[in-house]
């Protein structure tokens, strides 16, 4: 994942680009990529933004996360009490709205634990089935 920059790096880095006594473009841009610490492909990135944009700063707020299908907590709380017999399948089903997964990510939100044995097998019958 990419490394997010702080606005007054950017800032500098586009000062360092503006205030450049050489000619070509590609020269200042190296200079300021030397002078602040990153790649040339970064301020040209920045330099990019800025020309679209009219800001370098860093973009916020799209780090939200998944949208959740359970949003009422107590709701689906009173659901798992009632129907703690079933499994995650089963409670997906009866909910209609989530996944199985979503159903066990849910119930571990809630600090509850859902352990389900389909089959168990006793260690007697276990060391039987390996000398067959």
């Amino acid at each position: 994942m990419s490394k997010i920059y702080s606005s007054d790096l950017r800032k500098l880095a586009l000062k360092v680009v503006a205030n450049s006594e050489k000619q070509k473009k590609d020269d200042r841009v190296e200079d300021a990529a030397k002078h602040v610490g990153v790649c040339k492909k970064t301020i040209y990135l920045w330099l990019k933004i800025d020309q679209e944009t009219g800001s370098v700063d860093s973009k916020t707020g799209y780090r939200k996360g998944h949208s959740h299908k359970i949003t009422d907590m107590e709701a689906f709380k009173k659901f798992i009490d009632e129907n703690s017999d079933l499994t995650f399948k089963e409670l997906a089903l009866k909910h209609g709205s989530a996944s199985a997964t979503t159903i066990g990510r849910a119930i571990k939100k809630l600090g509850y634990t859902y352990k389900k044995k389909v089959m168990f097998i006793p260690k007697v019958t276990k060391k039987l089935v390996d000398y067959i």
